[in-house]
């Protein structure tokens, strides 16, 4: 399993939240945490797109790929 780097407020206001019962962050938690999410799923298509076993698995992943970062058809390659 692979490890994730997460912001050092974010550290803390987890922190706060989980063991301290602070939960004044709660929406910029969740923020965060989705942020964080979209950008891991997108450096995970990106790796499939240019790793992948077979051609049609990296040009899927490459599609979603594009798809997820907002670019639109007559941009791509």
């Amino acid at each position: 399993m692979k490890n994730v780097q997460i912001p050092l407020t974010l550290f803390l206001e987890l922190y706060g939240y989980v063991v301290l019962g602070n939960y004044q962050f709660h929406d910029d938690i969740v923020r965060q945490l989705e942020d964080k999410h979209r950008k891991v799923y997108n450096h995970l298509l990106y790796s499939t797109s240019k790793t992948a076993k077979s051609e049609e698995e990296r040009e899927e992943a490459r599609q979603k790929y594009l798809d997820e970062v907002g670019m639109k058809n007559p941009y791509r390659y």
